[in-house]
This record gives structure tokens, sequence and C-alpha cells, in this order.
């Protein structure tokens, strides 16, 4: 299962980050969600998504991406309180590792399959 904790162990702040997916999103802001999680994830995202027991690769990275725009949707619907029309771009695959531009939001959560980092990347006007 996918149960956030309430804080990262020390021990889950080094797990590696070994997935990684950008969401592109334009309208009233223009940016993009990066989400990148640690090695099983993507199969844990598959298997509740759709109830299989040992998904394929290519349905652990479409359940990923699909993940990846859900977020992306309900954060931009909760920030800007459903205004204006946004159009998402599918999710593309982008390195684990994280790059230098400093992100206008960013969290990691911890969950017991591992652990999520999440970074929001904004550009205001369309």
């Amino acid at each position: 299962m996918l149960v956030p904790l309430d804080y990262l162990e020390e021990e889950q702040r080094d797990v590696p980050l070994a997935h990684g997916v950008v969401v592109r999103f334009f309208g009233p802001m223009t940016g993009r969600l990066e989400l990148r999680v640690s090695e099983r994830l993507p199969r844990v995202v598959a298997e509740n998504m759709l109830g299989l027991d040992d998904p394929p690769e290519q349905l652990q990275r479409d359940a990923f991406g699909e993940l990846a725009n859900v977020l992306t949707g309900n954060l931009l619907s909760d920030m800007t309180h459903a205004v204006g029309v946004f159009h998402l771009r599918p999710p593309t695959k982008i390195p684990a590792e994280m790059g230098a531009e400093v992100p206008v939001a960013e969290t990691a959560l911890a969950l017991e399959e591992g652990r999520a980092n999440v970074r929001l990347f904004i550009t205001l006007g369309g």
C-alpha cells in the first residue's frame, strides 16, 4: 500500500530516487511538476491502481505517469481554485537525480514502500 508516514526516517532520506516523471502544464500559469520515487514505488502504484500482483513494466510506467497527472491536476485546481483552464502534457520520463534549478515548492513523502519527492516549477502568465 501507499501509506504516507508522518515524517521521513533518517534511512528513508538516503534511499535513492530511481524513477522520475515530469508533467508540463500551460494555462493561467505555465510550469511543470516533477515526481521522483524510490525503486519499488512504480510497481506498488500499478498494483494498487490495476489490482494486479505482477504488473508488466509498461503498465508500471503508465500507472506512475497517471499518478503524476493526478497530482498535477489536483495541485493546480487547489492553487487556482479552478480558475482558468490548464492543459497538461503527457508525463515524460526524466532522470531520477535532481537538477540544480530551484523549485517554487518541494516536498518529500515517506511511504511504507520508500519515498517520493515532488517539485513544482511555475512561470506566471500562460
